[in-house]
């Protein structure tokens, strides 16, 4: 009895494993963070070998859209140079690996994107994520104001949508509140600014549009909800949503 082999079976043979299965796990803590001007922004991650070798992974910054006076890095045990867009780690077989990805600020708030990609060198199996990182902007006057200490952005909802979302946030003293969509390179696409005196919860409703009304692709956006006080107080989160038309 003759027996055919498929290219697939074949490769597994010839390789004496099966490199299009997943070769390793990747466990984000955090991919949208917010920080104070002028702090280091980390955002971590766990990366794990499923396989009884070794592998070696590979990390590559594909983009990395951060404001003039901002530098990111990333990091394995030690962090490399700002300007050093790829960096390799040995893990062990069944063995963990930590890895963080660094966003260096300067005094004037801002938004940071950066697309990195992890591999296997010599497999096929790859993840590539978004990791973003927003600075409040400063505040005047009191400090203890109930502003800064109890301003709350909430999660939009539906996420993913492909018609309207709704944004919340809970403003605690009255303020002017405004909204900003921004797109996976930082650009601000919408804004949506309520001139009128708010307190408490306030509801924004977007449909997917830009802010002279064309409909914007599908894909990854984050929004930003901006409070400013009678006291001239401002505050601002950052959170991330998905559109799917």
């Amino acid at each position: 009895m003759r027996f055919l082999l498929t290219p697939i079976l074949i490769i597994i043979l010839l390789s004496g494993r099966i490199i299009f299965a997943q070769e390793f796990t990747l466990e984000l803590q955090d991919t949208v963070k917010q920080g104070d001007i002028e702090e280091e922004i980390i955002l971590e991650s766990l990366i794990t070998n499923l396989l009884d070798e070794t592998i070696t992974i590979q990390i590559i910054r594909q983009s990395n859209n951060i404001p003039a006076g901002w530098n990111s890095s990333l990091c394995f045990d030690v962090c490399a140079a700002p300007f050093v867009d790829s960096l390799t780690s040995v893990v062990a077989a069944k063995q963990s690996q930590e890895f963080s990805f660094h966003f260096f600020t300067d005094g004037i708030p801002g938004i940071g994107i950066a697309q990195l990609t992890f591999k296997t060198e010599g497999g096929i199996y790859e993840e590539s994520h978004l990791f973003s990182a927003s600075t409040l902007v400063s505040t005047i006057g009191d400090h203890s104001s109930e502003t800064v200490r109890q301003f709350e952005l909430f999660n939009n909802y539906p996420n993913p949508f492909n018609n309207q979302t709704i944004i919340k946030a809970f403003v605690p003293a009255p303020a002017q509140v405004g909204l900003r969509i921004y797109d996976v390179l930082g650009r601000v696409v919408y804004t949506d600014e309520k001139m009128k005196s708010t307190v408490g919860t306030v509801r924004f409703l977007w449909s997917g549009l830009d802010s002279e009304d064309n409909i914007l692709p599908s894909g990854v956006y984050f929004y930003r909800v901006v409070a400013q006080s009678v006291n001239r107080q401002v505050v601002s989160e950052l959170k991330r949503l998905v559109l799917l038309k």
